[in-house]
């Protein structure tokens, strides 16, 4: 598969992620405002951060340095777990990392409740203030073809969560692959689960869903892998005879592509009535608070990620930061349900301070900071060690496309079903 296939197959996915309301990522009953941590981090985890970031341990006494974050709140499609874990996360960088070469980050916020043209407001505020120098952009599915028409690549952007608009925006550098990085589930079924047949899932009536599970079937045919398929109504309470239709029964995986919270419960309520024996393999979208809470746990699937997971055994490095992670979590707990998003948007944060602190905190501005973030190969922390932006030139904002898939076993447990390795599509190997 070349690089054109690759983009077709991710982009149409996200596509369809985005038009079905992916944002159940972040429970829009979580509550909004700065996050409060409830008590100290160790020291321990204050050295194992500040070794990422290269910080020296301490609060941050200087000026502060402008960084501008925008993210979908306020409406019905709405991301409030990302501005909890990134308040919190500068919060700790600040007042205990050090900041930025002594210089605390002071966020200027802008948030996109529910129309298209407040992207453009958040750009034009960004582009008026002198002092912001960088943008952290975190979910935007709506604002963001405006955000970045606006912007016009005259300050860099640090996201995690790709959209079509921003994958191909000069200036703009995305450390994960988000929903582009769905083609690796080609790898996963044919290079770890050595699948003959995969059964698909999506969603009806959407001309986007429609794209993407037709490029996902062209990407598991090339691979030699037979596909059948069923769509679903997005309005669905009853996936049964969805799942009767797709073949699941017959297959080797089943690939429901389903991001939004109450399709996750009503699909795996659905799936223990099949008592379908396939792995089912999804996205870690419905590893939300309201997911865990409807059903008493999460569903036992096999589950994409484009981060490590927090909650799986690690060893070595891999382990002192997802322990370091993991205390700091605990500090914003109270604010915020278990969701993918702190992972992502605490990484975030720690990122853009080692990028800064490494550029050196007296020389920052637009140009030197997007130079920066342009040079920037990795390691990320928690993600991806070695990342390139441009590798992919229909897609140049992007630096990973790599995925970890991980199987939940019921009752915490959880199995890296890849062996520790991050999972590229077939036109990304390192």
């Amino acid at each position: 598969m070349n690089k054109r296939g690759l983009s077709v197959i991710a982009a149409g996915v996200l596509l369809a992620a985005a038009l079905a309301g992916c944002g159940d990522d972040g429970d829009a009953s979580a509550p909004e405002g700065s996050a409060t941590p409830t008590g100290p981090v160790s020291q321990t985890t204050v050295d194992t951060l500040a070794r990422y970031t290269g910080g020296e341990p301490g609060a941050a006494t200087k000026d502060p340095i402008t960084i501008g974050f925008i993210n979908s709140q306020g409406g019905a499609n709405a991301f409030p777990q990302y501005t909890v874990a990134v308040e919190g996360a500068v919060k700790l960088v600040n007042e205990r990392l050090g900041g930025i070469d002594g210089h605390p980050i002071k966020l200027k916020t802008c948030f996109i409740p529910d129309k298209e043209e407040q992207g453009q407001v958040c750009a034009q505020q960004f582009l008026g203030d002198k002092s912001v120098v960088a943008v952290m952009q975190a979910a935007t599915d709506t604002g963001a073809q405006s955000f970045h028409a606006t912007l016009a690549g005259k300050l860099p952007v640090l996201g995690v969560q790709p959209t079509p608009a921003g994958a191909t925006a000069p200036n703009t550098y995305y450390i994960s692959g988000g929903q582009f990085g769905a083609a690796g589930f080609v790898t996963y079924a044919k290079d770890y689960r050595k699948a003959k047949s995969v059964a698909m899932l999506s969603a009806a009536g959407l001309p986007v869903a429609v794209q993407a599970a037709a490029a996902m079937k062209k990407g598991f045919e090339a691979a030699g892998i037979k596909v059948t398929q069923a769509t679903y109504n997005p309005a669905t309470t009853d996936f049964v005879p969805s799942i009767v239709a797709s073949g699941a029964q017959k297959a080797d995986l089943f690939l429901p592509l389903v991001v939004v919270q109450p399709q996750c419960i009503a699909l795996a309520k659905a799936l223990k009535q099949t008592k379908l024996r396939a792995e089912t393999v999804t996205f870690n979208d419905c590893l939300g608070g309201s997911v865990k809470k409807a059903l008493g746990d999460f569903p036992e699937w096999t589950y994409l990620s484009t981060t490590v997971n927090e909650k799986a055994p690690a060893t070595g490095e891999a382990k002192a930061d997802v322990d370091a992670y993991n205390d700091w979590f605990r500090q914003v707990a109270s604010r915020m349900d278990e969701s993918p998003a702190g992972v992502s948007g605490f990484q975030m944060v720690l990122v853009l301070s080692r990028i800064l602190t490494k550029a050196g905190a007296d020389d920052l501005t637009a140009a030197t900071v997007g130079k920066a973030l342009k040079e920037f190969t990795g390691p990320v922390f928690m993600g991806e060690p070695k990342i390139a932006f441009g590798q992919n030139p229909a897609l140049p904002a992007i630096g990973s496309f790599g995925s970890r898939f991980y199987a939940y076993k019921g009752h915490g447990t959880w199995t890296d079903t890849a062996g520790g390795q991050w999972v590229r599509p077939p036109a990304i190997r390192p």
